[in-house]
């Protein structure tokens, strides 16, 4: 058997030797007061620091552009703008999209027609005579419907036209309620025996 060494009474085993290197606990970086976050809180930091780092954008700062007024009233006018309102587009873009200003005129026009509509019918009956001597009739559906039962027949032919061509072309994708109303109207009383075959072929090919 090999010998044992000797203790020396002058040496001393390291404290690290004897009872191992000391490891600080995982996850501790030495401030142990510190509070920990959670990780939703995290994540809300890092998203919010990503965002401003890209557009530089203080945190919120689109939510409060979103809540002001003339933001609101520049993307209502956008919105109308799509629908199809000229005249709302944004002040920037009217001279590029309506250069004549025939579409505001239009437009305009449309507006008085709507507004004499339950007010005076006298007047209305007038101003859309006035209209379709003037201007392009627009592809509503609505607004031709009502046209249709305008006391001149000349009137009704040419907005029974425009009608034709938008159920022709696919463009009438709803029908609006009273429009077989008006074309039964002027099938059994017009005096324009073209206009009752047209009236009535198009109120067919409607209900297919």
């Amino acid at each position: 058997m090999p010998e044992k060494m000797p203790s020396l009474p002058w040496y001393k085993e390291p404290e690290e030797e004897r009872s191992g290197p000391k490891t600080m606990p995982r996850g501790d970086d030495g401030d142990s007061n510190r509070p920990k976050k959670s990780w939703r809180e995290i994540d809300r930091l890092r998203s919010g620091g990503s965002r401003q780092g890209s557009s530089g954008e203080r945190p919120g700062s689109r939510e409060r552009l979103e809540r002001s007024q003339a933001y609101r009233e520049y993307k209502s006018n956008l919105d109308k703008f799509f629908e199809g309102g000229a005249t709302a587009a944004p002040e920037g873009l009217r001279g590029l999209l309506d250069p004549t200003g025939a579409k505001s005129a239009r437009s305009k026009a449309v507006e008085e027609i709507q507004k004499a509509s339950a007010e005076d019918r006298r007047k209305w009956a007038e101003l859309v005579k006035a209209f379709v001597d003037e201007h392009e009739l627009p592809p509503d559906p609505y607004l031709l419907t009502e046209f249709l039962g305008h006391p001149r027949e000349a009137v009704a032919s040419k907005a029974l036209a425009k009608l034709k061509e938008l159920v022709d072309e696919g463009q009438l994708k709803k029908v609006p309620p009273s429009l077989d109303q008006q074309l039964r109207s002027l099938e059994l009383t017009a005096d324009d025996d073209d206009l009752k075959e047209e009236a009535k072929s198009l109120r067919e090919k409607l209900r297919g």
